[in-house]
């Protein structure tokens, strides 16, 4: 799972599976589990920033989780997701506000372009 190539493949189907939300939702959920547990891959950063924006709650909520997990969150997305309309959405913004600025190590290739 920690292979880079295995990221890119992902993000080539998040592209082909915009349209679809529950693809894409299980899509960003594999990017999320990946990025906490295997290769915090900054590649990641605008589809999860994307998902902040997103109509379902759900996905809201794995775009907060996946900056977390790569060390993109900041202020302003948390500031936006605690007014957001969703209760959930607000608790776990809530949940996730201590670690807006936290940083991690990264390998090399995850800091090249796409």
């Amino acid at each position: 799972m920690s292979h880079p190539e295995t990221i890119t493949r992902l993000l080539a189907c998040c592209d082909a599976a915009r349209k679809n939300v529950s693809v894409f939702r299980e899509l960003i959920w594999a990017l999320v589990f990946i990025c906490d547990r295997h290769l915090p891959d900054k590649r990641t950063a605008p589809y999860f920033m994307s998902c902040l924006a997103n109509n379902d709650a759900q996905t809201r909520i794995l775009g907060l989780w996946g900056l977390r997990n790569i060390g993109e969150l900041t202020d302003e997305a948390i500031e936006t997701l605690l007014a957001d309309r969703s209760k959930r959405v607000r608790e776990e913004a809530a949940k996730c506000a201590d670690w807006a600025g936290y940083e991690r190590d990264f390998e090399w290739w995850t800091e090249e372009e796409l």
